[in-house]
């Protein structure tokens, strides 16, 4: 048990903050994993991550223990957490499970092109081949995920036109430089 600035290798979150497969599909679990390691890479502790959220360590311990449900954070904590993780607010909400990739498409359109758009992935001569059928009846996120990579990868638009994505990060970005002012 060596010691670094006064502080024990056994109380550096790094050998307690390993999440379990039950922790990790939690919804919002991802935004706990982004603090967490966030945390590890500047060598605090939990309660100086606590600290820096504006919350207690015990509400920290509730949040990981499943007791409390980061989906129902406060506003303020989801707020924090952005500033903390330097980035914008909206990858925050999209870690937490607060917005799905799915809000960024008009909600009329996008359930009717998934399936289609799958159907276009698989018979794609190079790359359908690999794309498992499980993919047609996987959680909508997924799906999305799915196109938006296929969507990236070949330049082709299936599903129509999503948000920009630039022009959502410049925006949360001004939203959380108009936060620390």
């Amino acid at each position: 048990m060596s010691k670094e600035n006064g502080v024990t290798e056994s109380s550096r979150i790094g050998l307690v903050a390993g999440l379990d497969r039950s922790e990790l599909e939690r919804p919002g679990s991802a935004l706990l994993v982004m603090l967490l390691d966030a945390a590890i890479h500047k060598q605090m502790q939990l309660q100086q991550l606590a600290a820096e959220l504006g919350v207690t360590y015990s509400y920290l311990s509730q949040l990981r223990s499943g007791y409390r449900e980061i989906i129902n954070v406060s506003e303020h904590f989801l707020s924090r957490a952005a500033v903390f993780l330097e980035v914008p607010r909206l990858a925050v909400l999209l870690a937490a499970g607060r917005i799905k990739i799915s809000d960024f498409y008009a909600v009329s359109s996008i359930e009717s092109k998934i399936e289609p758009a799958l159907r276009f992935i698989k018979s794609d001569g190079e790359l359908g081949a690999s794309m498992p059928v499980s993919i047609f009846v996987a959680d909508q996120d997924i799906q999305l995920f799915i196109i938006d990579l296929y969507q990236k990868l070949t330049h082709r638009n299936l599903l129509g036109q999503p948000v920009a994505y630039q022009e959502l990060n410049e925006y949360a970005a001004l939203a959380v430089l108009n936060l620390n002012e």
